[in-house]
């Protein structure tokens, strides 16, 4: 039986054909147990075991990486990475190895790009001024002996938004996402003193009161009681928060009339609804005369006031007082 690619069996030889497989650094490159096994060229290809059928190709040193090991007919050629932020080496091949990456000058220059393996640390001339950060920016990397300093356009907080945090000089301002209801009160449990310990006290019944709806402390922002009339504007930070004051009655020491999720400012409904090109607009409520006229419908987030010659009909939970 013939012996297989990968040996040469001179005539009239004897043994196994595993005795006669074409030794490293040698192929039989014509498959052919009947010719000598061909030499692999030195630098350019190699054999690493017996029996080779083809020589390998010997390997270049990629950009970044230089020649440890030279090749030989039998290995391939070790190469090993330059060490990163100390040495680099830009073009592939032997003929150069890994060189020093640049220092910039201190006071003088700072890093504009860091060195890889490829390339080199680019400094450029400092100026001599430092940069300012704007009243819209803060800054996100305070300047070094060898970079200046880096800023970033502040975030500005959206119409549904609650700033949370505000911006500084080097943090960026947080924003979360807020719902706005406005709340008025029947004139039983109204404020006017607004007294420090009467406004605390009126708060802490409505926070109460708002907790019984199943809303958490920690998902009211804020409450703002309006001065001269029953109401409050209440900001928390879920669509279910707020869901869940415009689905219920406040209960408790505090009793809500009309609950109206606000998109204008205080006192205002949208007269005008946003389109595609244009947002919308918002009108002040028409005010009630004090002494003269009573407010017989608060109106709704598109609606406006309503009111009513003649005085009101007083402090039930079922009446509007007037509105001065």
């Amino acid at each position: 039986m013939p012996c297989v690619a990968g040996t040469f069996l001179p005539e009239k030889s004897t043994g196994a054909c595993t005795e006669h497989r074409c030794p490293p650094g040698t192929a039989d490159a014509d498959s052919s147990a009947t010719t000598a096994c061909t030499a692999c060229v030195l630098g350019v290809s190699y054999a690493l075991n017996a029996g080779a059928v083809v020589c390998a190709p010997v390997l270049p040193c990629g950009p970044g990486y230089e020649e440890a090991a030279v090749p030989t007919v039998f290995t391939n050629r070790v190469c090993v990475p330059c060490t990163l932020g100390l040495t680099y080496k830009e073009a592939a091949g032997q003929a150069t190895r890994c060189v020093p990456t640049s220092t910039c000058i201190e006071n003088k220059e700072f890093e504009a790009a860091s060195p890889s393996l490829s390339a080199d640390r680019l400094c450029l001339q400092k100026t001599a001024v430092l940069t300012t950060c704007t009243a819209a920016e803060y800054e996100r990397h305070a300047p070094t002996r060898t970079s200046d300093r880096q800023c970033a356009v502040a975030t500005l907080c959206g119409a549904r938004q609650y700033e949370l945090v505000k911006l500084t000089p080097s943090a960026d301002r947080a924003c979360v996402d807020v719902y706005v209801t406005l709340l008025y009160f029947d004139a039983i449990y109204d404020v006017l003193l607004f007294t420090e310990s009467a406004t605390r006290t009126f708060r802490e019944a409505l926070t109460t009161s708002l907790v019984g709806l199943g809303i958490a402390p920690t998902n009211i922002t804020d409450i703002v009681f309006f001065r001269g009339s029953v109401g409050a504007r209440v900001l928390v930070r879920t669509t279910a928060a707020m869901n869940a004051i415009n689905a219920g009655v406040v209960a408790g020491r505090v009793q809500a009339q009309s609950l109206v999720a606000m998109a204008c400012p205080v006192d205002a409904y949208i007269d005008t609804a946003a389109t595609a090109t244009a947002p919308q607009h918002c009108s002040a409520r028409a005010r009630c005369t004090s002494g003269v006229q009573y407010q017989s419908h608060a109106g709704t987030l598109t609606t406006d006031r309503q009111c009513k010659l003649g005085l009101s009909p007083g402090p039930s939970r079922t009446a509007w007082r007037a509105v001065e």
